[in-house]
């Protein structure tokens, strides 16, 4: 199919968001020192970025939700705020168009009460 995989995605555009996404996932908002936040800004710009220069998809569509999200309810000392949102981008974006169906449907916030299994 020349460079464009079976959702009509460019490969090189998957690569640079799966990319920038697991980059973000690396970040310590938290971290000590500071600084933690200033490359959570940086690193979430360069998810974006990658996803505005895909093509229109339901990837692309939940992803870019994901990330309003992600950014709506982002506490810095709380990594684990923003966290599974950017898990579940990267899970749109490595899935089979099959695996990756849960995803287009289940763009509601991640549940992070600790009490619930």
């Amino acid at each position: 199919m020349g460079g464009r995989d079976v959702r009509g995605t460019s490969k090189a555009g998957h690569s640079k968001t799966l990319s920038a996404a697991k980059k973000l996932l690396q970040v310590n908002s938290n971290q000590k020192g500071g600084g933690g936040a200033a490359l959570f800004r940086k690193h979430t710009q360069r998810v974006k970025q990658a996803l505005a220069g895909l093509p229109a998809s339901w990837e692309l569509r939940h992803a870019q939700e994901l990330m309003e999200k992600m950014e709506k309810s982002a506490v810095m000392k709380t990594p684990g705020s923003w966290r599974p949102y950017v898990l579940k981008v990267v899970h749109c974006f490595e899935s089979t168009p099959f695996e990756g169906m849960p995803c287009a449907l289940a763009v509601a916030a991640p549940n992070t009460d600790s009490t619930s299994p």
